[in-house]
């Protein structure tokens, strides 16, 4: 595929979408979808290695902002102004440890979910919808989404059924 092909999904029909992924609205085989995810992978996104506290900390200390306020209490110091440079020591230290804090948090919020229940997709394969861990969906799978369902990312929109006020009452 070429850089057009992926820039201009929304505007192929959907024989043309079909066709440049080898598929067909029936889905792919079991065989062809096995030998797929053997050429492409699984399809995920390879978590970021771990940082450590340390490191975090390093970076925290590294940034300009943090760079200049240790400038400021260092001159200040040479300048014999105690308070000034007590005053900047201690925003420099409440600055760090507040990114510090904050980015740990977040990491930790972020490997949280990762954890959290494997998502699922309804594929159709071979003309037959099976629930599989959407990880392990190939390029040209035709899936199924309904409401309050989670779609997975890069798929093309085949049909659509709307839903009539009367039905959904039921």
């Amino acid at each position: 595929m070429n850089g057009t092909t992926r820039q201009t999904w929304h505007a192929f029909t959907v024989d043309r979408a079909l066709s440049v992924v080898d598929s067909r609205p029936a889905g792919l085989s079991d065989e062809e979808a096995a030998a797929r995810l053997a050429t492409y992978g699984l399809n995920r996104v390879t978590p970021p290695p771990p940082v450590s506290a340390f490191r975090i900390l390093r970076d925290q200390l590294s940034g300009v902002v943090v760079l200049l306020l240790f400038a400021a209490a260092t001159i200040s110091l040479v300048l014999r102004d105690y308070v000034e440079a007590v005053a900047i020591a201690a925003v420099l230290i409440i600055n760090t440890l507040i990114g510090f804090l904050t980015e740990w948090r977040a990491r930790r919020a972020m490997e949280a979910l990762r954890q959290l229940d494997v998502p699922r997709a309804s594929v159709v394969r071979a003309g037959h919808v099976q629930l599989i861990e959407a990880e392990r969906l190939v390029p040209g799978d035709v899936i199924e989404i309904s409401a309050g369902h989670g779609i997975p990312a890069d798929v093309r929109l085949l049909t659509r059924r709307s839903i009539s006020a009367s039905t959904r009452r039921r």
